[in-house]
């Protein structure tokens, strides 16, 4: 069946192929050639067929310098004549002169009737361009970031100017509005700080100056208000709906801005980095969109209009706002309060079903949630190091990462409701104790400790306590995401049975010493990132795999012992920014694959565990040492000093006291774990 389906269709390909051919030649051919040349000093691209015109485009070899001044012509001379075609250059091709950072000034002909968008961006230190008088537009982001451009002189031809078109001009100073203009793009004068003022050219139909602040002509829309202009108070025309977006950024002058009845809607990053440091929006306004009052840091006071419906994503960042009242619950509420150090006092009205972020508001004491609120995002609280007790709403289903990270909370609750969590409380150095509602189905709090409801899974170790060793529970299967980073525990002891290792799970925390048991085959990417106290690590010889940046940055990691015969599978920053003496002690019949492993043979050692014995397991004032067979001896002990001694499976096999300071234990088996100080240390025995 499938041969002579595929003969069926190879049959009708051949057909269609066949009329295609047939197609084709039935249409007279047809040439097309477009040539790349240089004259005076420019590259053009010449259309020799259709158009028979030429276009200037980008020098890919080397960057526009100097003067250019553009002919109105480009010739081609036929080598077999000796007879000379010229083609008019009548465009400029997009991002033409883009980045030409030494190109000083342009003079075009009036042959050119179009430019590209992003023409001359970047182009820092243009200070003079003399435009065509047939241009008819100026695309979007023509002179971006010309930093040295101080004029220029729109010809009478042009009706649009694109979004963004002189964004970045920071020496521009005047603007002159040609009467041909009927359209202006987003944000084209956005970051020109010395703008002083725009001129309208008389018998403009659209536009008009007032007070070199650009308007329509019927007062009904404010454009953009020139950043330089040295007036402190501004009044916006009654009649306008919309501010829009960058219409005020920058104007660091105004300290008032009064705004109509009329006003529905404030653009976005309408007020960036604006002077002001009050605000009152009307009632009529709905919409605050993204970034509004971005970087306002002289912002100490806003009063909310009623009729909100939106508040946008940045809205406040940065601003210096010192008390916030949302008047009413608003459905799409997306607004943060981002870096707003001075904010002391937050009020959320009930019925709120969404929070903005507060991080990096270190001057906020409290807040009181909403109970309607189900979710608390991303780093929400991140850094509000002034907060030292929290009342988490009983509706509340989720914590999103890190969403106190850093806050002075001691102890917390979660609420019954709450079913996904994500170290939330990452890094709050005080913190004791977290504490959950019996009736949680999903968590549950042993000793303070956040586990999972089986208490299978453990989520997070508060890092405000004081013991320096933790033994994680026999019936954890899994260390989850950042359960231990950043704390203060010297050693962690992890059971036999545990199944994985997770991302982030030890990062920047103080162990100084980590034994792998042999029921984990994968440690997560991270995992142990950036513990600079860690000395020794003992892995299993079930591992298969090492993820990237597993160790990385563990400064002070000078003994890894591998267990696998196999080399595990690992990357090249796995053991990044760790010491270059680190040794590596591996089963002596393996020592050959570690050596020509990927990543393992940059050890500056690799040893057999046979052979090496084992001194300084740990840093600790007991040294241990297994140089006879069979023998392990024990310096630095306390007389009377209780030591015991396991066999690999947990079994006790001898219980020892010091008569001395030191003691030596005698053992068949190959491997014994000690017992001493409170501290347990795996101990390979010579054989």
């Amino acid at each position: 069946m499938t041969n002579i389906t595929s003969i069926f269709y190879s049959k009708h390909l051949c057909k269609i192929l066949l009329l295609l051919v047939a197609a084709i030649s039935m249409f007279p051919s047809r040439t097309f050639a477009q040539i790349i040349i240089e004259q005076e000093g420019v590259n053009f691209e010449i259309d020799t067929t259709y158009t028979k015109k030429a276009s200037v485009i980008s020098n890919e070899t080397e960057s526009y310098k100097g003067n250019i001044i553009i002919p109105d012509y480009v010739f081609i001379e036929n080598q077999e004549t000796h007879k000379v075609k010229l083609y008019p250059v009548t465009s400029i091709k997009e991002l033409a002169f883009s980045n030409c950072e030494e190109l000083e000034s342009v003079i075009m002909p009036n042959s050119i009737t179009d430019i590209g968008g992003g023409c001359f961006e970047r182009c820092i230190n243009l200070k003079y361009i003399h435009l065509s008088d047939n241009l008819t537009k100026l695309s979007e982001e023509t002179f971006v970031s010309c930093e040295s451009l101080q004029s220029i002189d729109i010809p009478q031809s042009v009706t649009s100017i694109g979004d963004q078109c002189f964004v970045g001009c920071f020496q521009l100073t005047n603007i002159n509005i040609p009467k041909s203009l009927k359209q202006l793009g987003v944000g084209c004068f956005y970051a020109c700080p010395n703008l002083v003022a725009f001129n309208v050219e008389s018998g403009n139909l659209q536009f008009e100056s007032s007070g070199g602040v650009l308007i329509s002509a019927d007062h009904s829309q404010i454009y953009a208000y020139p950043a330089a202009k040295k007036d402190t108070a501004y009044t916006v025309p009654y009649g306008v709906t919309t501010i829009p977006a960058n219409c005020f950024a920058y104007c660091k002058q105004l300290k008032r801005i009064h705004l109509p009845n009329t006003l529905k809607d404030i653009g976005f990053e309408a007020f960036f980095n604006c002077g002001i440091d009050s605000m009152i929006v009307p009632n009529s306004v709905k919409h605050i969109q993204q970034g509004a009052f971005h970087a306002c840091d002289n912002l100490k006071f806003i009063k909310l209009s009623d009729s909100l419906e939106y508040i946008g994503p940045d809205c406040f960042r940065m601003s210096g706002l010192e008390e916030v009242v949302i008047p009413t619950p608003i459905a799409n509420y997306f607004g943060n309060f981002i870096d707003c150090k001075n904010l002391k006092s937050v009020k959320l009205p009930e019925g709120l079903t969404q929070l903005g972020s507060f991080a990096g508001c270190t001057s906020l004491q409290e807040i009181n949630i909403p109970q309607s609120i189900t979710e608390i995002g991303r780093q929400c609280f991140a850094r509000c190091k002034s907060i030292t007790s929290i009342a988490l709403p009983n509706a509340l289903t989720k914590l999103g990462d890190q969403s106190f990270y850093e806050v002075s909370l001691t102890n917390v609750t979660l609420p019954a409701s709450l079913v996904e969590y994500n170290y939330a409380f990452d890094c709050c150095k005080n913190l004791t104790e977290i504490l959950v509602d019996e009736n949680n189905t999903k968590f549950c709090s042993v000793n303070g400790i956040l586990f999972s409801k089986e208490k299978d899974r453990i989520y997070q170790y508060p890092i405000g306590r004081k013991e320096i060793e933790f033994t994680v529970p026999n019936n954890v299967k899994g260390i989850n995401q950042h359960a231990f980073a950043y704390s203060r525990l010297k050693k962690v002891n992890l059971p036999d049975g545990l199944s994985f290792i997770d991302a982030w799970s030890f990062w920047n925390s103080d162990i100084e010493s980590i034994i792998v048991p042999n029921s984990v085959k994968s440690i997560a990417f991270v995992a142990f990132g950036a513990c600079q106290n860690l000395k020794t690590v003992q892995l299993p010889a079930t591992l298969e795999k090492l993820d990237y940046e597993s160790f990385s940055g563990c400064t002070n990691l000078r003994t890894v012992y591998s267990l696998a015969t196999t080399p595990p599978a690992a990357t090249y920053d796995t053991f990044e920014k760790c010491p270059e003496d680190r040794i590596l002690y591996v089963p002596k019949a393996s020592l050959k694959d570690y050596k020509n492993a990927d990543y393992w043979k940059d050890f500056a050692q690799i040893l057999p565990i046979e052979t090496a014995g084992i001194n300084d397991v740990i840093d600790t004032d007991l040294v241990y040492s297994s140089k006879e067979k069979g023998k392990v001896s024990i310096t630095g002990l306390h007389i009377g000093e209780i030591i015991q001694c396991y066999n690999a499976s947990g079994l006790l096999i001898q219980t020892c006291k010091a008569a001395s300071n030191e003691i030596a234990i005698t053992t068949e088996e190959p491997i014994i774990i000690i017992k001493a100080r409170k501290q347990t240390n795996k101990i390979f025995v010579k054989q």
